[in-house]
């Protein structure tokens, strides 16, 4: 399961430069660890800690505030693309694009009301019926018009992305792993409401940089958790460049 960080033992198949001497890495209190015994040529072993992780962890919040109205998913569900996996409380962004497109219609109808009365008075000055002054004072009526209509379309349409920011979906299939706040919390825009663990597991290892491995190098994986069960892997990359004061590049598998 790729829904919290397992315990994982590792044999690494075919790697060269290896040590037989047990290379000692940092632990982290906030997952259990097993021993990656790496097999080279002439029989010599060295080992190594590795952790069982997503390979994706995201993390998912609202694009804007407010009281959380429901959570439809608990730690450990599966989840779909797209799938509701939390809603804020909708009263005041619904009634806010209520009254947006009722000013939308309104800054709408006085545009065309404009709008007609400009085109009615256009050319009317040449034959006298219009001073010039009164034909180009309909024509500002009815830009101003015009610009307070598209106005109020903008407040709308900000109103309607405003309503539909308030349901938090999954953007990718994934495992539920955390649920960071309850139903009524208030919560503030970009905070963390769920986290998912996606796109499948991988198995991280912390290895000295003395050691070499090639792409695609097998692996055999046990687990404290499965004692009886083993799983190939394969590697998918290994860090460009050591950290730390040990020394130490990540590789995942």
């Amino acid at each position: 399961s790729t829904t919290g960080l397992i315990a994982a033992g590792f044999t690494l198949l075919a790697c060269a430069g290896c040590s037989s001497e047990p290379v000692a890495l940092p632990t982290s209190d906030a997952t259990l660890v097993d021993v990656v015994t790496i097999h080279h040529a002439g029989g010599q072993t060295a080992s190594f800690d590795g952790v069982l992780r997503p390979r994706r962890d995201i993390a998912l919040g609202f694009k804007t505030g407010g009281r959380v109205l429901a959570l439809s998913v608990q730690v450990g569900d599966h989840v779909r693309a797209g799938q509701v996996l939390a809603r804020l409380s909708r009263v005041e962004a619904i009634a806010d694009t209520g009254q947006a497109r009722a000013e939308l219609a309104v800054a709408t109808a006085e545009a065309t009301r404009a709008g007609d009365a400009a085109r009615r008075a256009a050319g009317l000055d040449g034959i006298g019926a219009l001073s010039e002054a009164d034909v180009r004072d309909r024509a500002l009526t009815a830009s101003a018009a015009t610009a307070r209509r598209e106005a109020a379309r903008a407040v709308f349409e900000h109103s309607r992305a405003t309503l539909a920011d308030a349901v938090l979906v999954a953007p990718e299939d994934g495992i539920v792993t955390e649920r960071a706040v309850d139903s009524g919390t208030v919560v503030d825009a970009g905070s963390v409401v769920v986290r998912l663990a996606a796109g499948g597991p991988e198995i991280e290892v912390r290895l000295p940089e003395r050691i070499r491995l090639s792409s695609g190098t097998m692996a055999d994986a046990s687990f404290w958790s499965a004692p009886d069960t083993i799983v190939e892997a394969r590697l998918r990359l290994v860090g460009p460049a050591a950290d730390g004061a040990l020394r130490l590049r990540t590789a995942r598998f």
